[in-house]
């Protein structure tokens, strides 16, 4: 059994592989702008080259977030109605896993499931997976089963999961309404653009006509 030690060694080492990506890329860009514009090319591109992948690690981090929002209402009220029907906490992954789109949280969920039954120690199987994500809701959502397993209280774990429900869908609102007032803004440019553009185009051609080209 792999003991908690153990989860924190391979992040350290996933760290210490992300640093090694990041000194060979810094050591490419630096190259490059060294060949194309001297020590301050060499400068700037070294330190692009580092910076780059965590840059490219939090946008697709971010991503990621926001796609599993909706995923998080649906195994929130996966485990309200499980855990009213008097079914453990832990024993509602398996229908959270089926119900859930986000193919990352899917995939890791499965590997939460097969850690919980083949070591039985919920406690570490979720110290696992919590690690794999930078995530809020992966931490609630970790908190709630850990409580649930750990104190045996459905009662808390209902209003747990009721509260962090509650917060999702307020951010899965939030989301859609900022998607909305974007796609509103995008609309709004265009309509500008055409009318700026249409402008243009007759101040041009009343130009041309009195012969001020």
């Amino acid at each position: 059994m792999e003991s908690k030690a153990g989860a924190f060694k391979r992040c350290d080492t996933q760290k210490g592989t992300n640093i090694l990506v990041k000194l060979v890329l810094a050591a490419v860009f630096g190259f490059c702008g060294f060949v194309f514009f001297g020590l301050m090319g060499l400068a700037i591109g070294a330190v692009f080259g580092y910076m780059i992948l965590k840059v490219l690690l939090e946008v697709n981090n971010k991503k990621d977030n926001e796609c599993m929002l909706e995923d998080f209402v649906s195994i929130y009220e996966t485990i309200m109605i499980k855990t009213e029907a008097g079914i453990f906490l832990t024993d509602s992954l398996k229908t959270c896993y089926k119900s859930v789109e986000n193919k990352r949280l899917k995939k890791e969920l499965y590997h939460l499931m097969m850690e919980i039954t083949a070591q039985n120690n919920v406690t570490e199987a979720l110290s696992k997976f919590q690690l794999k994500f930078k995530n809020v809701h992966i931490n609630e959502l970790c908190s709630v089963i850990r409580q649930g397993y750990e104190t045996g209280s459905v009662t808390n774990a209902i209003a747990n999961v009721t509260k962090h429900l509650s917060d999702i869908q307020k951010a899965v609102e939030l989301r859609c309404n900022q998607k909305l007032d974007n796609n509103i803004t995008k609309v709004q440019m265009v309509i500008l653009l055409s009318i700026m553009v249409v402008v243009i185009y007759g101040m041009i051609m009343s130009m041309s006509d009195f012969n001020i080209f």
